[in-house]
């Protein structure tokens, strides 16, 4: 995909995200997909995920966590190679504890042939530990 497709790629990841479908988000992810969304076990979704199966298994838990987030701002889109980074601002609910937290991320997108490969999510994650703790 050129670069400008692998841009477009990630919008259609955050729309289908958004809509809840993950059978449709996992569509667009390489069988050796890989996430590495960092913080403490305290953070049910936190850890490395790899392949469909595990991006299934991070999205159960997230979902069952803090998502689908309370308010998320994409700021743009930086294309380079086969990376895709995307800046941005997100509010979280931890279901089980009914607190908020917010946060600046940064995710980082690795495409090759028309999926993505990896996705490696950069935010503060003290603050959303801090609102899984009753």
């Amino acid at each position: 995909m050129a670069k400008e497709g692998n841009g477009q790629l990630v919008q259609r990841f955050y729309a289908k995200m958004q809509a809840g479908n993950i059978e449709d988000v996992v569509a667009l992810l390489s069988p050796d997909f890989e996430l590495v969304y960092s913080g403490p076990s305290s953070i049910p979704s936190a850890g490395t995920w790899s392949g469909h199966e595990g991006f299934r298994n991070w999205a159960q838990a997230a979902l069952q966590g803090h998502l689908p987030p309370e308010s998320v701002d994409f700021e743009e889109f930086v294309v380079h190679d086969d990376k895709v980074f995307v800046p941005g601002h997100v509010s979280l609910r931890v279901t089980t504890t009914g607190k908020t937290c917010e946060t600046d991320f940064l995710h980082v997108f690795t495409v090759r042939d028309g999926k993505l490969t990896r996705w490696h999510d950069f935010f503060d994650t003290f603050a959303v530990a801090q609102a899984y703790m009753s």
